[in-house]
């Protein structure tokens, strides 16, 4: 494995991160019963695909580092401040749809650059059906918070 594909996977899993992080702050924030299951499932999926990407990251010899990004941390901080502001479940769907798109770009970017290996692009493209699916049940949410 080459240092740009331990560098590819480790940037996807700081956005993977992120997106755990932001689905617990999620289903901390609302008061809805139903969607706390479901920020609360889809942190436990975030795991599981970082752990995946942590476990080859290893295999290649390197540390993983599932700190995540700056721009994820602020993200987070706005959903606190946003859930004082306005409706809670309305502002935590949109902030996670927004960092879910970030993540689904990061993937696609990734999956673009060559720097996999075919084990790794593999991995990926799992990672990247699962998150589709996941658009799906966020837009479902979106719809039910307008």
């Amino acid at each position: 494995m080459t240092q740009s594909n331990i560098t590819a996977l480790q940037s996807v899993l700081n956005y993977i991160s992120d997106s755990r992080d932001g689905y617990n702050k999620a289903a901390e924030t609302v008061d809805r019963t139903g969607f706390k299951t479901v920020f609360a499932a889809r942190a436990q999926e975030r795991a599981a695909m970082a752990a995946r990407l942590e476990a080859n990251i290893r295999a290649a010899g390197a540390a993983p580092d599932t700190d995540g990004t700056l721009l994820g941390a602020a993200h987070r901080g706005f959903m606190d401040v946003a859930a004082v502001f306005q409706n809670n479940e309305k502002a935590a769907v949109e902030l996670i749809d927004d960092g879910e798109e970030r993540l689904r770009e990061k993937v696609d970017e990734t999956l673009e650059s060559g720097d996999l290996t075919g084990q790794d692009r593999i991995m990926l493209e799992g990672i990247k059906r699962e998150l589709a699916a996941d658009c799906r049940i966020i837009e479902r949410m979106e719809d039910s918070v307008d």
